[in-house]
């Protein structure tokens, strides 16, 4: 290489240093957080993912910074701000999306607007100084996440030699409320419910760890009733990693999870069963971005003919049968998630709690919900049992019927007097939880009080033992 070309060259690598210095600096946030989230069971497969997205987007800038030189629509030594800002705002938001804390995205983005503006004046020490900073902080919220011991009980548990020993069958039923709340709100004792305890089940009144169906499953996946709102469908099907999921593995349970529709996201192939399957389109959706992805989905079902027969199962127990008839034959024993959207909770398009005969007409469809959800149960321990006799059966709802959505406190109805906040945080929060054998795991069960996120942990660690 001619000495010119040479100092050309030199140059040209100079004009990148800041550039490169920001970008290695940051991707340890990217590669490492992996390792800290999922502890032992550390996904190869997503940190060669990683890293081609990480080397596509620095590819990407290099070339469109040599072209820009080569019309001589850029000078030497200074970096197109405006170009670069764009491309790593997607790029850390698709990358990071992954990752259950949205301060941790907010730091790496802030960080990028910082390093460009250092890098524009020229400054490489500051630069230097700022990366360290801020992949310090970015680090720190993941590592103290994953050390934190949260229950004493649950780092012994794991450390004390526990191998999976019973199949577990959780099944939410969407928006089933407690008994006290079904008392108190639908003025009479469900019916399930007396099928439940007929069945033997055990019944409890407890608090869903949140508000919502998937803030209650992150609640339940992570342990952690103050999970950050993000891609939580990420979670569910193994393409974030979830405490529950490596806990389940490091106690050699095979895990699932499965729903009537792409609610939840599509199978990804991360855990070992998922329903629904790839769907073409919805899996691109979802895949892409995993938070707009899924109702990106739904717009296009709503215009495609053809829809996917493998989503339109209407029949609740057909479909818990489809998917959980293979897991009676296994030798590995399994912990099942499976979503009934049904008798689901009120409308916020559809619903006013202010008139008198929406409320009737709620409370009406509610309780004669409750004459097919016994059915429901029945059909379901029946079947489990048949095959699956020492198996752990559970059936939960996820958070309140939302009969009094809207109002607030010191509202008054005809049939409810004076509304109060406990009246409120019954009809959003609490719930109908029920186990089979009534026996399994009651005083740990009774123990966790308002710390239901541990829950899944609970029925895992009994079925170990």
């Amino acid at each position: 290489m001619s000495s010119a070309r040479k100092n050309k060259f030199q140059e040209f690598i100079r004009s990148f240093n800041l550039e490169l210095v920001t970008f290695i600096c940051i991707s340890f946030l990217i590669f490492l957080n992996p390792f800290f989230e999922s502890f032992g069971e550390f996904p190869f497969t997503d940190f060669c993912y990683m890293s081609l997205i990480f080397l596509g987007n620095l590819s990407i800038q290099i070339l469109a910074v040599f072209a820009l030189q080569k019309v001589k629509l850029l000078k030497r030594n200074t970096l197109p701000l405006v170009l670069l800002i764009p491309l790593n705002i997607y790029f850390f938001y698709y990358t990071l999306g992954s990752i259950t804390k949205y301060q941790v995205l907010a730091i790496a983005l802030t960080a990028v607007i910082f390093f460009y503006i250092l890098v524009i004046s020229g400054r490489l020490r500051v630069v230097l100084l700022f990366s360290t900073f801020f992949l310090l902080c970015s680090l720190a919220p993941i590592v103290a996440d994953n050390l934190k011991i949260g229950n004493s009980q649950q780092q012994g548990a794991l450390k004390s030699g526990l191998k999976a020993k019973r199949n577990v069958y959780t099944i939410c039923i969407d928006a089933m409320v407690s008994s006290e709340a079904f008392k108190k709100l639908y003025f009479g004792k469900s019916v399930a419910t007396q099928k439940l305890e007929s069945l033997g089940f055990a019944t409890y009144d407890i608090q869903a760890p949140n508000k919502s169906t998937l803030f209650t499953y992150a609640s339940l996946l992570e342990y952690d009733k103050d999970v950050t709102p993000n891609n939580f469908r990420r979670l569910f099907n193994g393409l974030s990693s979830s405490r529950l999921y490596t806990d389940l593995k490091k106690l050699n349970f095979k895990r699932q999870f499965f729903s009537k529709s792409n609610y939840f996201g599509t199978d990804q192939g991360k855990i070992d069963k998922f329903y629904p399957l790839e769907s073409n389109f919805c899996n691109f959706c979802s895949y892409v971005n995993d938070q707009w992805g899924w109702y990106f989905c739904r717009i296009f079902k709503n215009f495609n003919a053809s829809k996917d027969n493998e989503l339109q199962i209407e029949d609740r127990f057909e479909l818990f049968k489809k998917n959980t008839q293979s897991n009676f034959s296994d030798s590995n024993k399994w912990f099942s998630i499976h979503h009934i959207p049904f008798p689901a909770h009120t409308s916020s398009n559809s619903y006013d709690p202010n008139i008198e005969l929406d409320r009737k007409n709620w409370r009406k469809y509610y309780i004669d919900a409750q004459i097919p959800l016994s059915k429901l149960f029945s059909d379901i321990t029946g079947y489990i049992l048949s095959s699956d006799p020492n198996a752990v059966i559970v059936f939960f709802g996820d958070h309140g019927s939302y009969q009094l959505r809207g109002l607030k406190d010191g509202d008054v109805t005809k049939e409810f007097g004076v509304i109060r906040t406990s009246d409120l945080l019954m009809d959003s929060n609490s719930s109908l939880l029920a186990v089979y054998p009534s026996s399994f795991c009651k005083k740990e069960i009774m123990s966790l009080g308002n710390n239901t996120e541990y829950l899944f942990y609970t029925l895992m660690i009994g079925a170990s033992r």
